[in-house]
């Protein structure tokens, strides 16, 4: 109540931005599947000052340049813009003094691990998506998706085609003729 007698706008609830990662596998990882821990880092509302960016015993001033808007409007040529105030970054209020554990971005950074089932015949750029293990939404906004790009590092003697493993191993022409056993590597070792 107090935020709204004063001018302070809860800006529009916007969702939080997709991040990316590329994940690099052993050939058996992503042949047989497994599972990955992964520590990213990511963005998140702070719980500091409720995502205000302020402290929330101080008391905000109404922005005099857009008249608490939080946005100007521009007429470049004939079409109009609406732009962020500079004065105020687009919130509508100034502070004295802006959150001591954000710095008035309103969110701080933090390391979370995350929890990646990889499937059986992954392929060499397949992208995953976990939904929600982006950047948090801002006031209330939906978080956004973490995407996953696999890299299959080479295996020193097996090569993919396709959906087949193929490994080159010279056989003598005595045991080529005749048959034989010959000790070729496979995913699991020897």
């Amino acid at each position: 109540v107090l935020d709204q007698l004063f001018g302070v706008v809860d800006r529009v609830a916007t969702p939080g931005s997709d991040t990316r990662y590329r994940l690099e596998l052993a050939l058996s990882e992503a042949a047989l599947g497994c599972e990955r821990v992964l520590s990213l880092p990511c963005e998140r509302q702070c719980v500091a000052c409720d995502g205000r960016g302020f402290d929330l015993s101080e008391l905000p001033r109404f922005c005099d340049r857009c008249a608490s808007l939080g946005a100007l409007e521009r007429r470049p040529e004939l079409r109009a813009e609406r732009v962020a105030c500079p004065d105020c970054d687009g919130r509508g209020f100034l502070v004295e003094r802006a959150c001591g554990r954000c710095d008035g971005a309103c969110v701080h950074v933090e390391r979370e691990d995350l929890k990646v089932q990889i499937p059986a015949r992954s392929q060499e750029g397949q992208r995953l998506v976990v939904r929600g293990a982006g950047a948090s939404g801002r006031h209330g906004g939906p978080d956004g998706d973490c995407f996953i790009e696999l890299h299959i590092k080479p295996h020193p003697q097996l090569q993919v085609r396709g959906d087949d493993i193929w490994v080159v191993r010279p056989v003598p022409l005595p045991q080529a003729l005749s048959g034989g056993w010959v000790e070729v590597p496979s995913l699991s070792g020897m």
